[in-house]
């Protein structure tokens, strides 16, 4: 069997995690970031697309027996206070005028206000419209996290996704709806690669190198991410990991680096079974490119392919710019499936309220799992702009036998993400085969919370709007793309 992860192609780096774990909502993140922080002694670096001051990241019964304060600045305040050594750095994509009243005013003002120590900067992208959707910390150079969760409003939930939650509410106080996503946990030698990532955007921003030292046997021994998350991460039992990006920077080096869509392009093409993923959005032509030409391979055997997807657009403007690039796009996919004769399955969950109506779980994580032998979790969804022009990162782990201790941790996963969405304990997912014919069976019987996410005809400006909001780079796509039968 071929391995998938091939550093330098579609990883920038492999390297040791002598403990890693997912994180699913962002309850147990949130929860599990927390006391990462809690113990730091030397430094802690945050990256993200979003920030937002008064966030809580304790909530309920997690906020019973703490000493510190849950809001995330007063948080970090209270640590420096109490350890001058401490020095925290935060990282914010510098946001596009289209999210300013998404956006808290004043961020930067009250970070570095609070504490000397508490270093906040905003980091434009060098081209116009792209973002730096990367969402990760390191605490102590000890452990790492990276997913699609950012400390911000309106995130938190657990993985009941009850239709009413007295705690599932914004920095205000008003009710959020149900919302789905995940982060890994990590400790190891990868987390420096994770640190020099950090420092290295740092320097990009702000010309400032930083000293960020790693972490002695004392410093990681005291991280331990079973105990961070209380029990609630799932184990992955993996020796390594990897690191993938998106990159497209000319401060950087290298100033194109297409990692996660050439990992995309070998994890999809090494299939032989099933693929699951979930995404916010799917409006890449690039990766529908690679599930097509993988589904009209005739050589190789037909798959079963499940993929989670929010229920509709997150806000009107999202509606307006990428519905018909998406119905495009999920079209060419569905058509190619029947062609093909491959099992194609477009979901979401939701709960039935009682007049009869649905509440959909948003589902805003980022997951690709092949096979039970690869598992990828960051910030990359299924869009252009993902794969080739936003700033972005993944973490992997792939097996090596079919038998071993990770292959049984990611089918652990798949089945406790499935069981979650549907309701239906993760016993009856912990099949290879017969995905499909199991989803169907449930939502023939309406006994789970899986819907059919319906495709619809795409309207005539989908190419245009494409274009103009999920652009990418067309030099690192195509040069990824032209070299797709890596894993034939």
């Amino acid at each position: 069997m071929k391995r998938i992860l091939d550093v330098p192609r579609n990883a920038m780096v492999e390297a040791e995690a002598e403990q890693s774990a997912l994180l699913i909502d962002a309850r147990n993140y949130y929860k599990t970031v927390y006391r990462a922080l809690e113990q730091a002694e030397y430094y802690a670096v945050i990256s993200g697309w979003q920030f937002e001051s008064g966030v809580r990241l304790l909530r309920g019964e997690d906020a019973e027996r703490t000493q510190y304060p849950v809001g995330l600045l007063d948080f970090l305040g209270v640590l420096c206070e109490e350890r001058p050594k401490l020095q925290i750095f935060i990282l914010a994509w510098d946001f596009s005028i289209v999210y300013a009243k998404d956006r808290e005013s004043k961020q930067a003002e009250k970070f570095n206000a609070r504490h000397p120590n508490i270093r906040f900067l905003w980091d434009s992208h060098p081209f116009v419209g792209a973002s730096h959707h990367q969402k990760f910390v390191a605490v102590d150079g000890a452990v790492g996290f990276i997913g699609g969760i950012d400390l911000c409003d309106a995130r938190w939930d657990d993985c009941d996704h009850r239709v009413d939650h007295p705690d599932r509410v914004n920095v205000v106080g008003d009710p959020c709806k149900p919302y789905h996503d995940v982060q890994a946990c990590f400790t190891g030698p990868i987390v420096l690669s994770l640190v020099d990532l950090f420092a290295d955007r740092w320097r990009r921003a702000s010309g400032e190198s930083l000293y960020l030292p790693p972490a002695d046997a004392r410093t990681r021994s005291r991280y331990d991410v079973g105990s961070l998350s209380s029990g609630a991460g799932e184990p992955i039992g993996a020796k390594h990991a990897a690191l993938s990006r998106t990159q497209v920077d000319t401060r950087a080096e290298p100033a194109r680096a297409g990692e996660v869509l050439a990992l995309f392009a070998d994890a999809i093409g090494a299939a032989r079974q099933f693929i699951y993923a979930e995404t916010q959005y799917f409006t890449s032509r690039s990766v529908a490119q690679l599930l097509i030409a993988r589904m009209r391979d005739a050589g190789l055997p037909r798959l079963e392919i499940v993929v989670f997807l929010p229920h509709g657009a997150d806000t009107p403007m999202e509606k307006l710019a990428l519905e018909d690039t998406q119905e495009d796009v999920l079209n060419a996919l569905v058509e190619a499936a029947r062609e093909t004769g491959h099992e194609l399955r477009l979901l979401y969950p939701a709960s039935r309220l009682a007049d009869g109506s649905e509440l959909a779980t948003f589902i805003h994580s980022k997951i690709l799992l092949v096979d039970d032998r690869f598992l990828m979790v960051g910030s990359p969804n299924f869009t252009e702009r993902s794969v080739a022009l936003d700033s972005e990162l993944a973490i992997s782990w792939e097996s090596t036998s079919e038998d071993d201790a990770l292959s049984r941790c990611i089918c652990n996963i798949r089945s406790k993400l499935l069981a979650e969405h549907s309701g239906v304990p993760a016993a009856e997912w912990a099949i290879p085969a017969g995905l499909c014919a199991r989803i169907d069976s449930l939502i023939e019987r309406s006994e789970s919370r899986l819907r059919l996410r319906e495709v619809i005809e795409a309207g005539p400006l989908g190419p245009v709007l494409a274009q103009i909001f999920d652009p990418g780079d067309g030099v690192l796509t195509d040069a990824v793309l032209g070299d797709s039968a890596h894993n034939p």
